[in-house]
């Protein structure tokens, strides 16, 4: 499953006892926007999977967020946990390195097609002949 929405907030870190011994949950919130916001809670269970996601893991971020939902039965009481696999920017958001790289690739290509169209009109071509 997936959702896209805005990080809300990064909630702290949670240290768990296990069967396994000791783990680290990570969670955040983010907020769903639309005409109906819900805020929605996922965690980030284990080291790996935190490493792959921490650096989109920035607060106010548009992010699509993949995930698991799991339930568990406690006491006669059930409880649900989604948990996230993966967390990808969305087209709004990008990384601040790559909005430098795309401001100044972005100015070269558009003075390419300005120098190839002026050839065509020169020689008496019609910029607007379609093959169709």
């Amino acid at each position: 499953m997936d959702i896209t929405g805005k990080i809300k907030e990064i909630l702290p870190d949670v240290v768990v006892n296990g069967r396994n011994g000791n783990f680290t949950k990570r969670r955040f919130v983010i907020n769903t926007g639309g005409d109906y916001p819900k805020d929605v809670c996922f965690e980030i269970q284990g080291d790996n999977a935190y490493e792959k996601m921490k650096q989109n893991l920035v607060k106010d971020n548009d992010v699509q967020v993949m995930f698991n939902a799991e339930s568990h039965e406690f006491h006669g009481n059930w409880y649900t946990t989604l948990k996230a696999y993966s967390l990808r920017l969305t087209s709004g958001a990008q990384a601040p390195n790559a909005q430098q790289s795309q401001r100044t690739a972005s100015p070269a290509p558009a003075a390419t097609q300005t120098q190839e169209a002026a050839p065509q009109q020169q020689q008496g071509g019609n910029a607007d002949d379609l093959p169709f």
